[in-house]
């Protein structure tokens, strides 16, 4: 995402293919009480480090975020040669 946010027209078109075929994983992440926090750790982290559960979960197709993503590759520079094959498809 830095590299797509920085202009990385390669980086923004793969971001794109993420959210088309709805590659990856969504973290959420949830802070425990200090009683449920102290009974799950083990002591061996303090428990700064063990106050927050983390639920993964497929990525969701996103059809509308995909097609911003083409778009905006679409009206990216091409400054090397090497990225014109993959920029092209992005172009409607």
């Amino acid at each position: 995402e830095l590299s797509a946010e920085q202009g990385g027209a390669s980086s923004e078109l793969r971001l794109g293919d993420y959210s088309y075929y709805g590659w990856g994983v969504a973290a959420t992440f949830k802070d425990l009480d200090t009683t449920t926090a102290r009974e799950a750790s083990d002591d061996s982290l303090p428990l700064m480090f063990t106050n927050t559960e983390v639920e993964i979960s497929a990525q969701p197709v996103d059809y509308e975020a995909s097609l911003a993503r083409y778009r905006k590759t679409a009206e990216m520079t091409v400054t090397g040669e090497w990225m014109s094959s993959f920029v092209a498809r992005a172009s409607f």
